[in-house]
């Protein structure tokens, strides 16, 4: 069985919201998604390409990535 998925259409990647004081903040990429699902994006990639992602913690990039999950609700897929 092969574990390769084909990807094909609008793969979004997600800038991460931060608030004032430099916190993730989970509310606003909530919003971001729900935007991009109405806009009809194939797929969601969080903490990818967009340039934060070295300046996460491991922690950080998790609670991204599992708030993204959160509100696709399986909608379509997500790429971490």
């Amino acid at each position: 069985m092969s574990t390769r998925h084909k990807y094909t259409g609008i793969l979004t990647s997600v800038p991460t919201p931060f608030d004032s004081k430099g916190q993730f903040n989970a509310p606003v990429l909530r919003q971001l998604i729900e935007r991009l699902i109405d806009a009809q994006a194939d797929a969601i990639v969080p903490v990818g390409g967009t340039g934060e992602y070295i300046s996460l913690t491991f922690r950080e990039r998790l609670a991204v990535v599992e708030s993204t999950l959160e509100a696709v609700g399986g909608r379509c897929p997500v790429i971490p």
